[in-house]
């Protein structure tokens, strides 16, 4: 029996991990499971709203580790703030006020990210990050199919 991979997303807001996600599995033929948002998310999210909570950032930690055991590959989506705001106001996203807060939060998850691929360095291998600024769908998502399915 063939082990399907599995694949955990990460990023800020319009980074393009929905749309890598449907392009990645119709490379993989849907021989893969997608999570829309990785244990990571929560991380970043619970600094971003200052709900910093150790026995929350252990469990992620755990989850993560866990994850990892079973052939999950982490994979980081960012573009630059302003091609990330081109894309929110793109998509009429009301909540976006300012590049600077696209900025926060890309070095936010950017510093989560290698901690935490540092934290489990034994699976370097399965930490993906993908600036997609300059990337169609399909450049992207062929990238990332090529990553993992090497």
């Amino acid at each position: 029996m063939k082990q399907i991979k599995i694949i955990s997303y990460l990023g800020p807001d319009c980074s393009g991990k929905d749309s890598a996600m449907h392009a990645v599995a119709k490379l993989a033929n849907y021989n893969v499971f997608s999570m829309p948002r990785s244990p990571i998310c929560n991380i970043v999210y619970d600094v971003v709203y200052n709900r910093i909570d150790q026995e929350r950032f252990d469990a992620n930690m755990d989850l993560i580790q866990n994850l990892l055991q079973l052939n999950t590959y982490f994979v980081f989506m960012y573009a630059t703030p302003e091609c990330l705001m081109e894309r929110a106001l793109a998509r009429g996203e009301k909540h976006v006020t300012n590049v600077k807060q696209f900025q926060e939060h890309i070095d936010l998850y950017r510093s989560y990210f290698r901690l935490i691929m540092t934290t489990f360095s034994a699976y370097v291998d399965r930490f993906i990050s993908i600036d997609n600024t300059n990337l169609t769908v399909e450049q992207e998502s062929q990238i990332i199919f090529d990553k993992i399915w090497k």
